[in-house]
């Protein structure tokens, strides 16, 4: 069966552009306003500015940015706050603004997630998106225990700590709170933070997040809300799928054989798919980054939204799994937690009408009602959207 999809892209204003200059200020993520998070961050991210600073402290110029953008900004503990950053970027996104200031730092990179923004160590910050959708498959198995712990564990609470708090006091709080065990939470080093304010996140979320920063991560047990603290470099080996842009294929595929022969890649045109450790994965998702900087016309305008873009589907009826390669052949990038296991596969294997896509309407409803009756959830990112099953 052939289906029609008709894709619009929907008029949006330029941001203004706005002059600043980098200032001394107080903490970095000490802000009183509410940050900012989804679509609203990733506007504020893709805002143009100009941004100058000569040997301004690090700390100082994230509480600036900060302040000014309402971003939240979290500097990896390992990161020196003040070490000195020389910058001037021109007229640029507020993301080039910190990525440029990390490249300013030894082995550092700036890598936006759905809820901030995190400078940090390479091989780290790399691998925090990847953990991140790990959480999702985790909340996923959650999400099936009874009820009450289900719907308890994996619901998203405010997130914030107040200065000189300790790792291992905000994550054992936190668990607390969702009702969620923490097997060995002695396995958190000691360490003094400042003060955080943070978009609303899960349990999972902000384990992945505060861990990552002692190479760290909680791995979940699939039958109970319970984690166990363990190191990277014992995580089990991950079935990881990676999506690729444009031309990134080719300059990918030539240069990742070089480095690592031995793994064995299922590539498609659109995406990067294998199993190995989590620190493989890092380095493969740091490439990726290296050949999206560039091959700059290969990545989306950050006003190109799949909330906003125009959606329509013209069919009679269609499996799941059909349904969504059309959708993906089309470069849209749809991630499924678990996709490859037994269940999921067979449950992409559903008939479903397509009648209530005729209608012409916006990603952040049109997928919700494609696919809300079918997968626990649906969430839909300016970029990517992500189908829960």
């Amino acid at each position: 069966m052939t289906l029609s999809f008709r894709i619009c892209r929907s008029a949006t204003l330029l941001p203004a552009m706005l002059l600043t200059v980098a200032v001394c200020a107080a903490l970095c993520a000490d802000d009183a306003r509410a940050p900012l998070s989804d679509k609203r961050l990733q506007e504020a991210l893709a805002a143009t500015i100009s941004w100058s600073a000569r040997k301004v402290p690090l700390r100082d110029q994230l509480t600036d940015m900060q302040t000014q953008s309402g971003i939240a900004i979290i500097r990896d503990r390992r990161l020196d706050p003040r070490f000195t950053v020389t910058v001037d970027t021109g007229f640029v996104t507020r993301l080039t603004v910190l990525q440029q200031i990390a490249s300013a730092i030894p082995d550092c990179q700036a890598v936006p997630t759905d809820n901030y923004v995190i400078l940090g160590p390479t091989s780290s910050v790399n691998l925090l998106p990847i953990l991140l959708d790990l959480c999702e498959s985790q909340q996923s198995a959650w999400k099936q225990l009874p009820p009450a712990t289900g719907r308890k564990s994996t619901q998203p609470t405010t997130t914030h700590w107040e200065q000189l708090a300790e790792p291992r006091t905000i994550l054992t709080n936190a668990a607390k709170e969702c009702g969620v065990i923490i097997q060995n939470p002695e396995a958190i080093p000691h360490d003094v933070w400042n003060a955080a304010q943070l978009p609303r996140m899960t349990f999972l979320e902000l384990s992945a997040l505060i861990l990552i920063q002692f190479d760290l991560y909680a791995a979940a047990d699939s039958k109970s809300a319970t984690i166990t603290v363990t190191p990277i470099s014992k995580a089990k080996p991950l079935e990881y799928r990676h999506v690729l842009t444009g031309r990134q294929k080719p300059v990918l595929m030539a240069e990742w054989q070089k480095r690592s022969p031995d793994v064995a890649v299922r590539w498609t045109t659109s995406s990067a798919t294998f199993t190995a450790d989590l620190r493989t994965h890092a380095e493969f998702r740091q490439l990726l980054n290296k050949t999206a900087v560039e091959n700059p016309d290969d990545k989306k305008p950050a006003t190109d939204s799949l909330r906003t873009r125009l959606f329509q589907l013209k069919a009679e009826r269609a499996t799941l799994g059909s349904v969504i390669e059309s959708f993906r052949a089309n470069k849209i990038i749809i991630e499924i937690p678990g996709e490859n296991s037994p269940n999921v596969q067979k449950h992409l294997k559903t008939l479903i009408p397509l009648d209530q896509a005729a209608e012409k309407l916006p990603g952040s409803k049109f997928f919700p009602q494609l696919f809300g009756s079918h997968f626990q959830s649906v969430k839909v990112l300016d970029g990517r959207i992500i189908l829960t099953p």
